[in-house]
């Protein structure tokens, strides 16, 4: 996949003339790749002589954008919460930091890194008292540095957390950057200044990572965990490249030919990221009609939003089959499930399940009548009559007495009794 991601962003370069390092790490994040897999498709650029170019204002923060101090004190006034406001005003006063004081401070970062490891390592009853020192001054001097690279970037966090694509994921714009402080946290831990990079484009694509991945945590009425997040990602990644140079919507197997995956597994990956929309929603052209108000017919059962009516359901045919197991052969519980629709199953004629059977319909019907017959006689459904009494489940409870559709047809003709004969 290294020397895959390698090839690719050799010919954008061999194509435009140009490369930056934001564009080596978004195309690392839709293909998946690791942080160390990252640095490996770094050296392998430098290697075949790619002089990366770092200037790339949307995401390269530099301290000329947008976001400075300026702008952030005139938007503070429209921002909700002053927590956040004085937040972003704390940012906004913290000085940026030149390309030489990034390296000092990613030096001093990973001497005590180095430090800490060793002092971990070496058997402290053997180590000196001066030597301990040394390394604990070390240590403390990398924690100080990591402070200062966090906090002097911390206004970079903010500029790529208010962009429009995290915008729309449903997470608050604080929660947003608290995701965003983690991965700029990392990336210090992680920054290398000997590569000859600078900080802040380094640490762009951990702190989207970061902030992805708190949207996917967080961002969902039903949470997904994180490598179902991180798929849905790459297939929608995907699927919006093929229709770019297909310019058509896509197929499923043309998606996964591409991804390397099974029609089945993409199409579940694509279900997985759909929306869950609320049934308070406000829908129309002035928002003011709850989508709740818009279901209604018989397509729409407003007891299943009942929690307690959809319990009681659940309880009911959870008790109704055990019943029927416990009273009835196999055989009769089949022919009363597809009769009467038990289970959520579709009411099938006597011809139907006959077919299914493979018996004649009178058989059919006289498993009916026995079976029926024998549940009016038996104890074990007595169980069943303390459903009757909640009218939430109304609806849902058909007794075996009340089919859903009309009753067999009688028998025609008057019944000959033995012994006489008619007129």
């Amino acid at each position: 996949m290294v020397a895959r991601v390698g090839a690719d962003l050799l010919d954008d370069y061999n194509r435009s003339g140009s490369l930056t390092l934001v564009d080596v790490t978004t195309l690392a994040q839709r293909r998946g790749l690791s942080s160390g897999a990252v640095e490996d498709v770094l050296l392998a650029l430098a290697a075949a002589g790619v002089e990366l170019n770092e200037e790339r204002p949307e995401l390269a923060y530099d301290g000329s954008g947008d976001l400075d101090g300026g702008l952030v004190r005139r938007q503070i006034a429209s921002v909700e919460h002053d927590q956040l406001g004085a937040y972003l005003a704390a940012a906004s006063r913290i000085r940026l930091l030149t390309a030489e004081q990034e390296v000092r401070l990613g030096r001093t970062i990973r001497a005590g890194q180095e430090a800490l490891r060793a002092l971990a390592a070496d058997d402290a009853s053997a180590i000196r008292s001066g030597a301990r020192t040394r390394y604990v001054s070390v240590i403390e001097a990398g924690r100080r540095a990591h402070r200062n690279l966090v906090s002097a970037n911390l206004r970079l966090v903010v500029s790529i957390a208010k962009l429009p694509r995290y915008s729309r994921s449903g997470i608050e714009l604080s929660d947003r950057i608290q995701d965003g402080n983690t991965g700029l946290m990392r990336a210090a831990d992680k920054y290398d200044p000997e590569l000859g990079y600078k900080f802040s484009t380094y640490a762009t694509w951990w702190i989207r990572q970061a902030i992805d991945r708190g949207a996917g945590d967080r961002g969902r009425a039903i949470r997904l965990p994180v490598h179902m997040y991180d798929q849905a990602k790459k297939v929608r990644a995907v699927k919006a490249r093929l229709e770019s140079q297909l310019e058509r919507p896509v197929t499923l197997g043309e998606l996964a030919g591409d991804l390397g995956l099974e029609v089945g597994r993409v199409a579940a990956i694509l279900t997985w990221s759909e929306p869950v929309l609320s049934y308070d929603v406000l829908v129309g052209d002035e928002e003011d009609t709850p989508l709740l108000d818009l279901l209604s017919g018989d397509s729409f059962d407003i007891s299943c939003l009942d929690p307690a009516a959809v319990v009681l359901a659940q309880q009911l045919e959870h008790d109704l089959a055990r019943v029927l197991a416990k009273v009835l052969t196999p055989r009769e519980v089949q022919v009363l499930t597809w009769r009467y629709g038990l289970g959520g199953c579709d009411v099938l004629t006597l011809d139907a399940i006959g077919e299914l059977l493979l018996v004649t319909r009178e058989r059919v019907r006289q498993l009916q009548v026995k079976a029926v017959e024998t549940l009016q006689s038996d104890s074990h459904v007595d169980c069943l009559f303390e459903y009757l009494i909640d009218h939430a489940v109304d609806d849902v409870l058909v007794s075996p007495l009340e089919p859903r559709e009309a009753a067999p047809p009688k028998r025609r003709g008057p019944k000959k009794q033995p012994g006489k004969v008619g007129n």
